[in-house]
C-alpha cells in the first residue's frame, strides 16, 4: 500500500489553448502531493452541466438460458485513430434528462437493443 500524500494536489490555473463546438484543450497547472509544480495537457468537455452525468457508458449484457452471457459492444469510426474501434455503448445525455434514461436511450439509439436496468 502507497503512503498518504503529504499534501494534497491543488489546481493551479487553466489555460486554455483552444476551444471547440464540444470540447476545449487546455494546460492545467498544478502542484502535486510533494508541492511540485506540474503542467498537464488535457481535454475538457464544452457542454458539461453542473449536477447532472453529461455522459453515460452502458454494460450490457445478453442473456439465454441455454448459453453463457454475452456483452454487447458496438464497432464505430472514430476519426483521430483513423481506425474502427469496439467500445461499450456510450453517449451524452440530455439536458434535464436523468443518468438511467440516458443509458437506455443511448443503448436503443447504438444497438438497437432495449434493456432493463439492474
Amino acid at each position: 500500500m502507497s503512503e498518504a500524500p503529504s499534501q494534497p494536489f491543488q489546481i493551479l490555473s487553466k489555460d486554455v489553448k483552444w476551444t471547440g463546438r464540444w470540447i476545449k484543450a487546455q494546460e492545467i497547472h498544478y502542484t502535486d502531493h510533494n508541492g511540485v509544480q506540474r503542467t498537464w495537457e488535457g481535454y475538457e468537455r464544452t457542454t458539461n452541466r453542473v449536477n447532472e452525468a453529461g455522459a453515460v457508458v452502458i454494460i450490457a449484457t445478453l442473456t439465454s438460458k441455454h448459453a453463457p452471457k454475452k456483452l454487447v459492444l458496438v464497432k464505430q469510426f472514430r476519426p483521430p485513430v483513423g481506425k474502427f474501434t469496439i467500445e461499450l455503448p456510450a453517449g451524452l445525455t440530455e439536458p434535464g434528462e436523468p443518468a438511467t434514461e440516458s443509458a437506455l436511450r443511448e443503448l436503443k439509439e447504438e444497438t438497437g437493443y432495449s434493456g432493463t436496468l439492474k
